[in-house]
């Protein structure tokens, strides 16, 4: 966010904890990006034939979990977390979700502890090594906040796969690709579940521990990337309860605690981007090194979708994206995917573009958000899409998920 130097000063007593989430959300990113691109060359290898139905079994069970967990509108859950990566190797976390719309969150280091409350009517956190003082943020523009997107708000989105869990992600479609083999191993003792993986290239192994309802209880996981020290994180269930209340969700100031305004930033991407306007223009090369631009859709409608491999929400939206393409291609519909990705792991894009079946185009400098076309659209935040209709002016903003269908649907229709 842009902050004024003042009070980026007086925040700076407040930012212990924020700044260990920083650090974990870039460390998170880099590991998600090892085992969702892997190494250019090797991707698209498939498990050992005496293994692949391991694997599906695998599979399908962890499939299985994302379905028992996948609508929750309210819980309470405690997750420890340990990690190789981060400079404060220990954290509790507290994450109290209320009707899919409200979260309250509390990060507990040896450094202190953070807390957050997000909601519609605000967004407040504070500090409890300096209770003085309180923050409240702008809200987000764009459409009503949700779960998925208070996790982002609050920095923690895709930094724990058990918050993509229960927030209705499925850890399957982003593990796939990079699969060497799998074991199921039930504990005769326990009333547990474990899923393990092994990964390849870099090899590495995440299983995911569930009781006998197929909730979840623990991830583990270890990548070893070439010349580099192993990356290790273990995440420990330690309560889960499907009630939550009114009061676990609702911010209190510190007594006597004196608020800090943040002013609000630009917004996640251009305002003049809105139904009925028309698009940017641009031209660019894309990953064959053939020229693109908006003239060559002329006639059908097209969905700009700004990405990265690095992007756990973007990976998540494949599926749907790819159905959804799959299905009305026919009658005139393409996508355009514009990849985020930057120097470092733009060499992996089209291995994983190839692996996950996205049969579009796609454009990918190696900038990152430095991207020409990002920057003109003002982006600042992904997965971002605008839907372009036939008549060359843009239908739909931002449009995603199950809502994707039927805005292509209705743009085609005219």
């Amino acid at each position: 966010m842009l902050i004024s130097s003042v009070v980026a000063s007086r925040l700076a007593r407040l930012s212990a904890a924020r700044l260990y989430r920083r650090r974990a959300r870039s460390a998170i990113a880099a590991w998600l990006f090892l085992i969702c691109s892997g190494a250019a060359g090797a991707q698209d290898a498939a498990p050992p034939s005496d293994n692949r139905q391991a694997v599906g079994e695998a599979l399908e069970l962890l499939t299985k979990v994302a379905e028992t967990h996948k609508g929750l509108t309210s819980y309470r859950a405690t997750v420890q977390l340990t990690s190789s990566a981060f400079s404060v190797p220990n954290a509790e976390v507290v994450v109290i979700v209320k009707d899919k719309a409200r979260l309250a969150v509390t990060v507990r280091t040896a450094d202190g502890e953070w807390r957050g409350f997000y909601s519609p009517d605000g967004l407040f956190t504070y500090s409890t090594k300096d209770a003085k003082r309180y923050v409240q943020h702008p809200a987000p523009d764009g459409p009503a906040l949700t779960v998925e997107k208070l996790y982002g708000l609050a920095e923690l989105r895709g930094l724990y796969f058990a918050l993509d869990v229960w927030s209705g992600l499925n850890p399957a479609e982003m593990l796939a690709g990079s699969l060497a083999g799998a074991v199921v191993e039930r504990a005769p003792d326990k009333p547990t579940t474990t899923i393990a993986f092994s990964l390849r290239n870099p090899d590495g192994r995440i299983a995911f521990t569930i009781d006998r309802e197929r909730w979840l209880q623990a991830v583990q996981s270890e990548v070893y990337p070439e010349r580099s020290a192993p990356v290790r994180f273990t995440e420990v269930v330690t309560s889960f309860e499907l009630t939550a209340s009114d009061t676990d969700v609702a911010f209190t100031p510190p007594a006597g605690a004196e608020r800090l305004e943040i002013p609000a930033p630009p917004g996640n991407y251009d305002r003049a981007l809105k139904p009925g306007a028309a698009p940017f223009a641009f031209k660019a090369q894309d990953l064959e090194g053939k020229e693109v631009s908006l003239d060559d859709y002329r006639g059908r409608a097209l969905l700009i979708d700004f990405w990265a491999t690095w992007c756990g929400p973007c990976i998540a939206e494949v599926p749907a994206l790819r159905a959804v393409y799959e299905k009305y291609k026919a009658q005139g519909f393409e996508v355009l995917g514009v990849s985020l990705d930057d120097e470092d792991t733009q060499a992996g894009v089209p291995a994983f573009v190839k692996r996950n079946k996205m049969n579009w185009r796609h454009i990918c400098d190696g900038q990152g958000w430095a991207t020409p076309i990002a920057r003109q659209y003002g982006v600042r935040s992904i997965p971002f899409t605008v839907l372009v209709g036939r008549d060359g002016k843009i239908a739909a903003v931002n449009v995603r998920g199950a809502a994707l269908d039927a805005a292509v649907r209705e743009a085609l229709a005219k």
